[in-house]
C-alpha cells in the first residue's frame, strides 16, 4: 500500500472466470468420485523426509486423515510429519513468527490481505512458483493477487477463499436476522459468539454504515471513530469472544451460543457432523470474501518439503478434498471437475457471481496511507473495543 492519495487494489477475482471453468448447474458442491485422478507433486517431494512445522488456521494443514485420504497417503509416502499450532487470529500468527525468529517455522496460512504489512516485516520466504507443478492450473486471477507479491516477487500462494457468513442455530433461531442490525435485538443479548480478529467484525460494522467508497477496507480515521462507536452497541450484546475457531464452534454446539458475527464456513459443516444444525446467513448489508495463502516464514528448516507440500495443497484432488472439508472455493481450475452436485456444501458454482455481490473480495486495509486508517489503526480500535473502550 503506498501513501498517493488513489487507492491500490489487488486484482479482483473474475467471477466469470470461475463460471467458464466450472459447468455445473446444481444447487451443490460435493467430492465426486476420482478412480484414476492422479496428484501432480513437485518433483522435490520424492526425495524429502521431513518434519515440517506449521502455524496457522486449524484444518488448513490438511491432517484429519477422513477428510484428507490423499494427503495422508502423500505424506506417508514422503515421509512429511507435520508439527501444527493453531492460532486465532492474524495478529498472533504475526506475533508467533516474529517471536519464533527466523528458522522456526516451514509453513504458515494467513489471510492474503495482511500479506503487505509482513512482507515488508522482512518475515517470508520469496516463493519460486517454477518449483510448483500444480500452480499454473490456478484461476488466473489466484496467481497474480497483488497482495501475494511484491516487485513481481510472490510470497505466498493462495490456496483457498470463501465469505464470511455469520453462524446460527436453526433449531433455537427459526428465522436468521435480515439486518446484521437486528443482532441488537434484546433477544441476542449474551447469546452471540465472534472470533478474536478485527477485521471481520469492523468490516461489518463499515457495511451496515455503508462505507463503500471505495470500499469498507479504505475508511478515514472519522469513519473508523463511527464504527468502533457502533461496534460498542454490537460489543454489549456478544456473551464471549472465543480465542478460536474450534473454540467458537463448541460454544454453538454446546448451545452456550446461538449466532454469530462473520465467521467461517467451515464450522457449520463441522457442527452439522456432531449432529448440530448450524446454518449459514449473509444479512441484506452483505459480508466479505476472504483469500487465504500458503506463505514460507524466514529461513524454514525444511525449504524443500515446505515448497512441495504447498505444490500438494493445491493439486486438484486435494483442492476437492478441502472444499468439502472446510466448504469454501478452489483455487485450481481442475478440481471444478472433481466437484459434483451431491454433497451439500456452502458455494455453488453455478450462482457464484450472485454469491460475491453479497461478499465481494475487497482490497486489503492499507498498510500505510495518509488518506486512510491503516491495519494498526483497525487493530488499536478492536483492541480498545475488546476492552469496553
Amino acid at each position: 500500500m503506498g501513501t498517493q492519495k488513489s487507492v491500490h487494489h489487488r486484482k479482483t477475482i473474475k467471477r466469470r472466470d470461475f463460471l467458464r471453468f466450472s459447468g455445473l448447474a446444481g444447487s451443490a458442491l460435493a467430492l465426486a468420485s476420482c478412480q484414476g485422478q492422479s496428484t501432480k507433486t513437485a518433483p522435490a517431494a520424492a526425495l524429502i523426509q521431513a518434519t515440517l512445522n506449521y502455524l496457522g488456521w486449524e484444518g488448513y494443514d490438511a491432517v484429519d486423515a477422513d477428510a484428507f485420504k490423499h494427503t495422508d497417503k502423500w505424506m506417508k509416502e514422503h515421509g512429511i510429519v507435520l508439527h501444527s499450532t493453531y492460532i486465532g487470529n492474524n495478529e498472533e500468527m504475526f506475533t508467533k513468527l516474529k517471536a519464533g525468529g527466523p528458522g522456526t517455522y516451514d509453513l504458515a496460512t494467513p489471510y492474503v490481505g495482511v500479506l503487505p504489512a509482513w512482507i515488508d516485516a522482512d518475515i517470508l520466504e520469496p516463493i519460486d512458483t517454477s518449483q510448483l507443478s500444480n500452480f499454473p492450473d490456478l484461476f488466473d486471477d489466484f496467481q497474480t493477487l497483488d497482495s501475494t507479491m511484491k516487485d513481481g516477487i510472490h510470497y505466498a500462494v493462495a490456496f483457498t477463499w470463501s465469505p464470511s457468513v455469520q453462524l446460527y442455530s436453526a433449531d433455537r433461531v427459526p428465522r436468521p436476522p435480515k439486518s446484521w442490525m437486528d443482532l441488537l435485538d434484546e433477544k441476542y443479548k449474551g447469546r452471540i459468539v465472534t472470533i478474536d480478529g478485527h477485521d471481520g467484525f469492523l468490516t461489518t460494522m463499515a457495511l451496515i454504515l455503508g462505507y463503500d467508497d471505495p470500499s469498507p477496507h479504505h475508511l478515514t480515521a472519522e469513519q473508523l471513530a463511527e464504527a468502533k462507536k457502533l461496534g460498542k452497541k454490537f460489543m454489549a450484546q456478544i456473551k464471549t469472544i472465543a480465542p478460536s475457531y474450534g473454540e467458537l464452534k463448541n460454544l454453538l454446539v454446546s448451545g452456550e451460543a446461538d449466532i454469530t458475527m462473520t465467521e467461517w464456513a467451515a464450522i457449520a459443516g463441522w457442527s452439522q457432523a456432531e449432529g448440530v444444525n448450524i446454518q449459514m446467513n449473509i444479512p441484506e448489508e452483505g459480508s466479505h470474501t476472504y483469500v487465504e495463502g500458503y506463505v514460507i516464514p524466514k529461513d524454514p528448516p525444511n525449504r524443500a518439503a515446505a515448497v512441495a507440500f504447498i505444490d500438494h495443497i493445491i493439486s486438484p484432488q486435494v483442492q476437492a478434498d478441502l472444499a468439502v472439508y472446510a466448504s469454501q472455493g478452489v483455487v485450481n481450475k481442475k478440481a471444478v471437475d472433481l466437484l459434483s452436485e451431491n454433497a451439500k456444501i456452502w458455494l455453488n458454482y453455478s450462482s457464484l457471481e450472485e454469491l460475491l455481490d453479497k461478499a465481494p473480495v475487497y482490497p486489503p486495509i492499507p498498510h500505510k496511507s495518509d488518506v486512510y486508517t491503516t491495519y494498526a489503526d483497525w487493530l488499536e480500535a478492536w483492541e480498545e473495543l475488546k476492552l469496553g473502550g
